[in-house]
């Protein structure tokens, strides 16, 4: 099987997130749901993750907002069909410190499988592209938007000042 410091392939990284989603951190449940880790390597993988998380692996509220957004307005029907490069050439102001193709891709990625849970909706698989971007529009983008001109709704921006937490 892998080695305690091989790198997470993108199923391995699919099933530790529902993983931790359904299990908490009950490391042989999450080892067994992943199927190819043992629980101990699922704490590393943990920790490994929250310690790169700190040095900007993640992005902010306002990151994910502006994502968000630039995606909701990609004419595609696909997650495959997103132009990664377009995206970062869209992206807002001078400077795109640490914004490349492949971050905004993994971040998106990470996205779908953290936030799509945690916003209750358990049936991701059958999700359109558009059907995630919608969720997002709604559960994160408008509350945040919201916030922002001090239109707050009731239970408005709750989502917001949670997202940027761990799973």
């Amino acid at each position: 099987s892998s080695g305690i410091n091989a790198e997470y392939g993108e199923d391995e990284k699919e099933l530790f997130d529902e993983g931790l989603q359904l299990f908490d951190k009950k490391w042989p449940a999450i080892a067994k749901h992943v199927g190819t880790r043992t629980a101990h390597q699922c704490l590393v993988h943990f920790w490994g993750r929250r310690k790169n998380s700190k040095k900007g692996n993640i992005l902010t509220t306002e990151e994910q907002v502006t994502l968000i957004e630039l995606l909701s307005r990609e004419p595609v029907h696909f997650i495959d069909e997103i132009d990664w490069t377009g995206i970062v050439e869209k992206w807002p102001g001078e400077r795109h410190d640490g914004i490349t193709p492949d971050r905004l891709r993994d971040r998106f990625n990470d996205m779908r499988v953290n936030k799509i849970y945690y916003y209750g909706i358990l049936s991701r698989d059958q999700l359109t592209f558009s059907d995630i971007i919608d969720i997002f529009l709604e559960k994160l983008v408008k509350p945040y938007r919201d916030r922002e001109t001090g239109n707050q709704s009731e239970g408005s921006g709750s989502v917001a000042d949670e997202i940027d937490q761990d799973p």
